[in-house]
């Protein structure tokens, strides 16, 4: 966990052990270890919703949406869709994102490379709508 999510962590653990004491227990997270792999989850769920939060108030270029360009996130795609009245597009780009993430080397390489059809040009969906 990052130095700066130790107070939110911290905090968690609080809300979960009287949880688990006091409501209701909790019995996949009574190992301490387990415990903690869960409170780093629901930590680095926090972080993304409040990065997705941060780039929402903030204009976005529609080149972020294209596959070919370097500025490309499926983040910040799907918003500039969903922008646009383009649900369908927004979702399939935010499952692209839950399904492969962001690698470690290749960023977002494997995405980019599905959404952008390994290449052959257009998006798919955009070519059934017009």
């Amino acid at each position: 966990m990052r130095p700066k999510d130790q107070k939110a962590g911290e905090g968690l653990r609080k809300v979960l052990t009287a949880f688990d004491g006091k409501v209701q227990p909790l019995p996949g997270v009574r190992s301490a270890a387990h415990l903690e792999a869960f409170i780093e989850q629901l930590v680095e769920s926090i972080r993304r919703i409040r990065y997705i939060d941060t780039i929402k108030a903030r204009p976005i270029s529609a080149e972020c949406a294209d596959p070919q360009k370097a500025c490309f996130d499926p983040i910040k795609a799907a918003l500039v869709h969903e922008r646009a009245g383009n649900e369908e597009e927004a979702f399939w780009l935010v499952f692209l994102f839950v399904h492969f993430g962001k690698h470690a080397h290749g960023g977002w390489r494997y995405i980019r490379q599905i959404y952008g059809r390994c290449g052959e040009g257009g998006l798919g969906l955009d070519e059934h709508q017009h």
